[in-house]
């Protein structure tokens, strides 16, 4: 193109230069130099045409040894590749596969080629087969597929033999012809598969035994539950001396041993089968707006017991304007008698369970915390599983199946709640229960109630004090004070 260029301009130039020549020479000199001009231009048209001939070939030849390098390339990569490597046309058809059919199909590549693949392809999967290679023309991207093949058995019965293969493809034009080309790499995900197949076997049977699991509880609740309430019942009243003081006192201490296993291994089994009911998803929760004090009050009143046992004083401590809390009452009451239980049985002799109420913008919180002995980052790791108890150094000082915080967590879950325990060894632990600010509904103040807060005690040491029964009493109480 240059060389045409230049002997253009050349004759431009001598054409120009011949008009002005018969000004200074005769008309004859003029003839002969522009004669002379017009051979030259036409020599070195024909010098730029014969040089641009070469300088074609040259590339053409260039061309053509990098696309046979490149096929060299490929062939040696691909017969030395563990994997099956094919080329197709955009049927499917394959025009080249490498050496590894003979180890992953038990077949010669000759025998692959044109349709022999595709025969062998499952009947179910031959659909999603050939759509993988017009995704791959279409969309110019990377197509992915898994589909099965039959290959003849080698065995005594010949059975045929069924493998998974995940084949990826793309999208080539070729660098000599410029036809489009479907390059493939294909290989055995048999095992792969055959581990997803028994993975959902197991999860099948693991869903079936969870159900028999929940099947069985459910069954078992009431025979269990009557024979427990009905020990319960008579021991409490021999216990009580309803029909005259029995003659021995071991025979009341046997009483009063029969009822507190009576009602352990009852709480224990309650625990069981609402436990089950919650993975299950059978345990509904009803929300509805309650009265937090009296929801406290309540479950410091049936801790009483076991806090007087072990001379463990319970505050309360409760703002009076604190509003209402839209939640699963019944819920709600398991979880603070959990916490609160667990709160007292870990304190020291002479301890002190502080039970907290708490609406602020990030929500409403109970807060139980307690001086005891503590867990350490261990076992904290593992609350929220069942039958994980604390307090493992100290094995065998207390009673329980650890079963407790395994329901709070579950309750606390289902209510859109958060559980947050903090707790060091020998400083006691502060369990926090926060629901979120949608749970809050405000609650309109009395008149005769100040918005002060109320610090009492469930069960104090002092003797002229009576245990905390309702929040009016408690707040009736507090003025007083």
């Amino acid at each position: 193109i240059i060389g045409i260029g230049a002997a253009l301009l050349g004759f431009a130039v001598l054409w120009i230069g011949s008009a002005f020549l018969p000004l200074v020479y005769n008309g004859e000199a003029s003839s002969v130099y522009l004669s002379t001009g017009l051979f030259s231009v036409f020599g070195i048209l024909i010098y730029s045409g014969l040089l641009a001939l070469r300088l074609d070939r040259h590339n053409s030849a260039k061309t053509a040894a990098i696309a046979r390098d490149s096929g060299k390339v490929f062939r040696l990569l691909a017969n030395n590749s563990t994997d099956l490597i094919t080329l197709h046309e955009p049927n499917g058809d394959i025009r080249f596969a490498s050496q590894t059919p003979c180890e992953l199909l038990g077949n010669l590549p000759e025998k692959l080629s044109g349709k022999g693949l595709f025969d062998r392809v499952h009947l179910h999967d031959r659909i999603k087969f050939l759509q993988s290679f017009s995704e791959a023309v279409e969309t110019g991207c990377e197509a992915v597929v898994t589909f099965r093949v039959h290959l003849p058995g080698s065995n005594a019965d010949n059975a045929p033999i069924t493998r998974w293969l995940e084949m990826r493809c793309c999208k080539l034009v070729g660098v000599s012809s410029g036809q489009v080309e479907i390059a493939a790499i294909t290989r055995d995900v048999s095992a792969k598969m055959e581990k997803a197949a028994d993975i959902d076997r197991q999860s099948v049977v693991v869903t079936k035994t969870d159900v028999s699991k929940t099947r069985f509880l459910a069954g078992m609740s009431h025979e269990l539950r009557t024979p427990l309430n009905a020990i319960i019942g008579f021991s409490d009243i021999l216990k009580q001396d309803l029909f005259g003081r029995m003659e021995y006192d071991k025979h009341a201490e046997y009483a009063r041993l029969i009822n507190q296993s009576g009602k352990r291994l009852l709480n224990l089994v309650n625990d069981i089968i609402d436990g089950s009911k919650i993975d299950s998803g059978q345990y509904s929760v009803l929300s509805e707006p309650f009265n937090v004090c009296e929801l406290v009050a309540q479950v410091c009143a049936i801790s009483t017991r076991q806090a007087t046992e072990k001379d463990v004083s319970i505050h309360k401590i409760i703002p009076a304007d604190i509003p209402e809390l839209c939640a699963d009452p019944r819920a709600c009451k398991r979880i603070l008698a959990n916490i609160i239980s667990n709160a007292v049985k870990f304190s020291k002799q002479g301890g002190v369970v502080e039970v907290g109420v708490k609406s602020t913008k990030d929500g409403f919180s109970f807060i139980v915390s307690d001086k005891g002995i503590g867990m350490s980052p261990e076992e904290l790791a593992l609350i929220g599983q069942p039958f994980s108890q604390t307090g493992n150094l100290h094995a065998g000082s207390f009673e329980g199946s650890g079963f407790g915080l395994y329901i709070v967590s579950k309750l606390t879950k289902l209510q859109n709640g958060q559980l947050n325990i903090e707790s060091s060894p020998g400083n006691g632990t502060r369990v926090t229960i926060l629901f979120p600010v949608k749970a809050i509904r405000s609650r309109p103040v009395p008149a005769n109630e100040n918005p002060t807060v109320i610090c009492l005690d469930a069960l104090s040491k002092n003797p002229t004090q009576q245990p905390f029964r309702s929040s009016k009493n408690a707040i009736a109480q507090a003025k007083t004070s």
